[in-house]
């Protein structure tokens, strides 16, 4: 009898595991999913705000441009959260974007919020 329930224990155990990788699995598929809104694109420079995962607490954009800037940069105070971005390119947007810093956290918040659409219509009248 006490094989038997060993058995079914570890049989347990197996079907709980299982459910939780495919749980977990489902879950960082979901997370993942990027929403992708482009603010402004020029000279090459993008500047986007993303629908991350919930990780991601702190208000950000994110600025590329080819290999040469990869860099998130904080909504509130324009520092740089990661990566890279020279000095000229960081004074250059802080000084086009620190007057819709409130806008900037409104498309924030609504992509955080999962308001995808909200966020497009604010991106619309961003100017």
């Amino acid at each position: 009898m006490l094989e038997a329930d060993l058995q079914k224990w570890l049989e347990d155990l197996c079907e709980i595991v299982n459910s939780a990788e495919c749980e977990a699995r489902q879950e960082q598929e979901t997370a993942f999913q990027v929403y992708r809104l482009l603010i402004e694109k020029k000279d090459k420079v993008e500047i986007r705000i993303h629908k991350e995962s919930s990780t991601h607490t702190t208000p950000h954009f994110h600025v590329s441009h080819s290999d040469r800037i990869n860099a998130s940069i904080r909504i509130d105070d324009f520092s740089v959260l990661a990566g890279k971005i020279d000095n000229k390119t960081l004074k250059r947007l802080t000084k086009k974007f620190l007057p819709h810093k409130q806008p900037l956290l409104d498309i924030w918040e609504s992509l955080k919020q999962g308001d995808c659409a909200t966020a497009h219509k604010l991106i619309q009248n961003f100017y």
